[in-house]
């Protein structure tokens, strides 16, 4: 009778014991599907974080060459506005034309 009781309690508890088995996979399964989104995010963060250092050297470049160029530019200007007086100091002469007279 005690044999029979526990065939009893085995076979009602099968069912419950395969739906058991079947979660421990799934939850399984679940874990490896995390690590390796998990693995995935990682390699992204570092990724990321390469571009960032390349875009912030990128950026220093840009900005030293907007530098250079607003000195080349603030030089030209310098040479521009003296090479306008020295013209404005220079006498006219009757040789030039009509355009150069009237900046005279």
């Amino acid at each position: 009778e005690l044999v029979d009781k526990l065939e009893a309690y085995v076979n009602s508890t099968s069912e419950e014991r395969e739906q058991v088995q079947a979660e421990k996979e799934e939850v399984a399964e679940l874990q490896k599907t995390l690590e390796s989104k998990q693995e995935e995010l990682d390699q992204l963060y570092e990724e990321n974080a390469a571009a960032i250092v390349e875009i912030q050297g990128a950026e220093g470049a840009t900005e030293n060459a907007l530098e250079a160029n607003e000195q080349e530019l603030a030089a030209n200007e310098q040479e521009m506005q003296e090479a306008i007086a020295a013209q404005k100091a220079k006498p006219c002469t009757d040789s030039m034309t009509r355009l150069s007279a009237s900046i005279c």
